[in-house]
C-alpha cells in the first residue's frame, strides 16, 4: 500500500514590525546623498533650540529679537541653499529644507510658546510657508523637499490647535492641500 507522506509545515516568513520598517526607511535615507549634511542640519535645530533657550534664561536679548533673528538665520539658509542648487544640489536641498523647518517652528514658537502672534497670522505665516516651500520644491524638481513642505501643510491645523476648532474648516483646508499637492 502506497502511504501518503504528511506535508513538512513550512515556517511562515517573518515580516519586519512597523517600527522596524520605519527605522530601516529612516537609515536608508539618512544614508543616501550627504549624511553628513543631514546630521549637520539636525545638530542646528539642536543649536539652535538650545541657543534660544539659553537667552531666554538669561534674559540676554528681548524675546521679539531672539525670533526675528531665528527666522533671519532661516531665510539666509534658505538664500544659500537656493544660490548651490546647481552646483550642489543635494546640500542646497538638505540646506532648504532645514531652513523651511526652522520657519516653521518659529512661527510655532512665537504662536503656542510665547502667544506673540494671534491664530489667524500664525496659520496665514504657515500656509505662507507651505507654499513656497512647494515652491522652491517644484521649481527645482525635489520631491524631498515637496514632502517636508507638504507635511508642514498638514502639520500647520494641528499645530496650531486650540480644541475649539471647526472640523468642516479643517478638512476643508486639507481637502485645498491635497488639490494644490
Amino acid at each position: 500500500p502506497v502511504t501518503e507522506a504528511e506535508p513538512v509545515p513550512v515556517p511562515a516568513a517573518k515580516r519586519p514590525s512597523a517600527f522596524g520598517g520605519i527605522l530601516s526607511s529612516l537609515t536608508r535615507w539618512f544614508m543616501q546623498g550627504n549624511p553628513l549634511a543631514k546630521l549637520g542640519i539636525v545638530l542646528l535645530f539642536l543649536g539652535l533650540s538650545f541657543l534660544l533657550r539659553y537667552t531666554v534664561e538669561h534674559s540676554l536679548f528681548p524675546l521679539e529679537l531672539r525670533l526675528a533673528a531665528t527666522a533671519l538665520f532661516a531665510m539666509v539658509l534658505l538664500a544659500v541653499g537656493w544660490r548651490l542648487r546647481h552646483r550642489q544640489r543635494i546640500y542646497a536641498l538638505i540646506l532648504q529644507g532645514g531652513a523651511t523647518g526652522v520657519l516653521y517652528l518659529t512661527v510655532f514658537g512665537a504662536f503656542r510658546l510665547w502667544q506673540m502672534l494671534p491664530m489667524t497670522l500664525a496659520f496665514a505665516l504657515l500656509v505662507v510657508i507651505c507654499a513656497a516651500s512647494v515652491g522652491l520644491a517644484v521649481l527645482q524638481k525635489a520631491l524631498s523637499l515637496a514632502m517636508l513642505a507638504s507635511l508642514g501643510g498638514y502639520l500647520a491645523p494641528l499645530l496650531l490647535s486650540t480644541g475649539g476648532g471647526s472640523f468642516v474648516a479643517l478638512f476643508s483646508f486639507y481637502l485645498l492641500l491635497s488639490i494644490g499637492i
